[in-house]
């Protein structure tokens, strides 16, 4: 896989998790905190994504 897909895949993959973690387990969440950890856990996806292309390439 190159390293720009592993960081598409990586993003998508914790896009997945937000959404379905936000649905799943915090229905009586505020939607204003389920934006900002959603936002959190995308940027997080984004650098852990970047770092482990870079590392594999």
């Amino acid at each position: 896989m190159t390293p720009n897909n592993g960081l598409i895949v990586m993003s998508i993959m914790f896009f997945v998790f937000a959404v379905v973690f936000g649905l799943v387990l915090w229905a009586d969440v505020a939607l204003a905190a389920k934006i900002g950890f959603f936002a959190l856990g995308f940027g997080s996806g984004v650098t852990a994504g970047q770092w482990l292309a870079r590392r594999s390439a």
